[in-house]
């Protein structure tokens, strides 16, 4: 099930409201925007790899230990994953259209990849 909303910021957003473990490939391919609500196990990203449609990720309070997944997300421009468990910014470097990024929370020691 699919629920669309706005934003605190204006910004609309869908809300993806399936398990994370029945995600098909083919469900996400033409996503454009994903917010994870994910509650007592961490959010691997892997399975977005190649979703290349996506703009908008909210993944904040997922227990994601890494982007592995976004490398192929070139579209993205909002990317939140704020509280999470993730120590490096790898990942991301094909995100040339990033506008936001929150990685407030994490456990980042540096933003050298």
């Amino acid at each position: 099930m699919i629920n669309e909303y706005t934003s605190s910021d204006g910004f609309s957003c869908s809300q993806l409201l399936i398990p994370v473990k029945d995600m098909k490939k083919n469900e996400l391919d033409n996503m454009i925007s994903i917010c994870f609500i994910i509650k007592g196990f961490p959010l691997s990203l892997e399975r977005l790899y190649g979703c290349t449609k996506l703009v908008d990720i909210n993944c904040s309070n997922c227990g994601v230990k890494t982007l592995e997944g976004l490398d192929r997300c070139v579209n993205l421009k909002r990317l939140n994953c704020e509280s999470n468990k993730i120590k490096e910014l790898k990942h991301i470097e094909n995100c040339v259209n990033l506008e936001y990024l929150n990685i407030n929370y994490n456990k980042i020691v540096t933003l050298h990849p």
